[in-house]
């Protein structure tokens, strides 16, 4: 449905995400994970041009057969919330505070096709009851800062699903809830995938959401896809030292207290060769000084690293 293929992203010429490569299938979920400032959401937002400041400097992003760098403005503005949906960060936030929920949905459809209040009303009202909200005529006529967190990302996902997109693009879907709305969310978007058919990219610094939720997980450092496979292979034999670091720092039900990851991620204006996990690596030799390698650990599991041997 969409490969992305060496997309290189720059912020002022300052190079932000570095030969990205993924696919993702008809129904599948890919998670996306890593620390807050590695390029997630850049890549993210950057796949339907959302993000203005961002330069596609390399590489293409293909959806059905479409190099969506290719397309005009208004033909991406066709495929947006029609053919591809997103549902961003703090969704609350991210509506109108002056407009009602019946108007965010009413806007959300009306873009795309011809269609009457009444008709956008029970459509939005039979998703909104789909995704679990009780009391819909209330909440149709609410505002967004009436609403609770959890709430509002429950409509997010509703606004998102009202023209039936083949993708969504979910931003940290969960950063803003806590656990019980977190668990409630992720058990959502699972239903939405098993009801519609829809496939997913959900970018997320929690491990634990990606575990739940991904068929298929990247992480992602510093910009750069350091470890890709499905999620299984990712979770229980992770190659990339970065990412046994982040399983590491994941809180256990044992009670026993997660290991954080000594330092930061590199400044992205910092000038830097080599592999950008190496200041942050117990595993650094002299040749982590080169570029680093991808290796394949079995046919769909790859890892960015140049000691293989040593994991």
């Amino acid at each position: 449905m969409l490969r992305v293929k060496k997309l290189c992203i720059s912020y002022e010429g300052i190079p932000i995400v570095k030969d990205a490569e993924f696919e993702v299938k008809e129904k599948e979920i890919i998670g996306i994970v890593g620390e807050s400032g590695c390029g997630k959401s850049t890549l993210l937002q950057s796949l339907l041009m959302l993000e203005k400041k961002a330069v596609i400097d390399s590489g293409e992003v293909i959806f059905r057969d479409r190099r969506l760098g290719d397309l005009s403005e208004e033909e991406i503005r066709c495929i947006r919330g029609n053919e591809i949906a997103v549902v961003f960060q703090n969704a609350a936030l991210s509506m109108d505070p002056m407009k009602t929920i019946g108007n965010l949905f009413y806007e959300t459809v009306r873009m795309h096709s011809r269609i009457t209040k009444k008709e956008c009303e029970k459509r939005a009202k039979d998703l909104m009851k789909k995704v679990r909200l009780a009391d819909v005529d209330r909440i149709w006529k609410s505002y967004p800062f009436e609403l609770s967190g959890g709430m509002c990302q429950r409509i997010a996902i509703a606004a998102a699903m009202m023209n039936q997109p083949r993708l969504i693009l979910a931003d940290e879907p969960t950063s803003a809830l806590d656990v019980t709305a977190q668990a409630q969310v992720v058990a959502l978007m699972q239903y939405l995938r098993e009801e519609f058919g829809t496939s997913m990219i959900v970018v997320s610094h929690n491990m634990g959401v990606i575990a739940q939720l991904a068929d298929k997980i990247a992480v992602m450092y510093s910009g750069n896809i350091v470890e890709w496979g499905t999620a299984g292979e990712v979770l229980h034999s992770p190659g990339h030292p970065y990412t046994k670091a982040l399983i590491n720092a994941i809180p256990r039900m044992d009670g026993s207290i997660p290991k954080g990851i000594a330092g930061r991620p590199p400044e992205f204006s910092e000038k830097r060769t080599g592999c950008p996990f190496a200041p942050r690596c117990g595993k650094r030799t002299a040749v982590c000084s080169g570029r680093p390698e991808k290796i394949f650990l079995s046919e769909e599991h790859w890892i960015a690293c140049r000691h293989m041997d040593k994991i």
